[in-house]
């Protein structure tokens, strides 16, 4: 079925066809959103501090890096963010295919894929420490 262009409506942010609401995807809000990414994020992070900071040459190296990826995460959600509004898209990934195309939104598709296995593994590795420590399951 093929609908003429005039057919399509943007009413309160939703595209409509022929004056219907297309049927409704569960959404999460932004609020949901931020909690599960920063969940995410800060879970095998702060279960980590100890180790990095130790390693990486103590709190005189460990504090401006820190500091430094601050700063970069702020400039990448900063430039998200103008991204989206200068593009007139609401998600992500529709901004990135407005700049870059299918290929570049591939690609960033693959990225968010591998960050989310690097985090699993990271989760398997900490609880895999944790476990040889402290149950006598661990000991061998």
């Amino acid at each position: 079925m093929v609908l003429p262009y005039n057919s399509l409506s943007l009413e309160r942010g939703v595209y409509t066809v022929g004056g219907q609401l297309p049927a409704a995807a569960p959404a999460v809000s932004a609020f949901a959103g931020i909690f599960i990414i920063s969940n995410a994020a800060l879970g095998v992070g702060t279960l980590n501090f100890p180790e990095a900071f130790a390693s990486s040459g103590g709190l005189t190296v460990s504090i401006p890096l820190l500091l430094c990826s601050a700063i970069m995460c702020a400039l990448s959600l900063s430039t998200c963010a103008l991204a989206s509004r200068e593009s007139q898209k609401s998600e992500f990934f529709q901004a990135v295919r407005f700049y870059g195309g299918p290929a570049l939104e591939g690609l960033y598709h693959l990225t968010l894929i591998l960050a989310n296995m690097g985090t699993c593994i990271m989760y398997m590795v900490t609880v895999g420490d944790q476990s040889d420590e402290g149950t006598p399951l661990g000991s061998h």
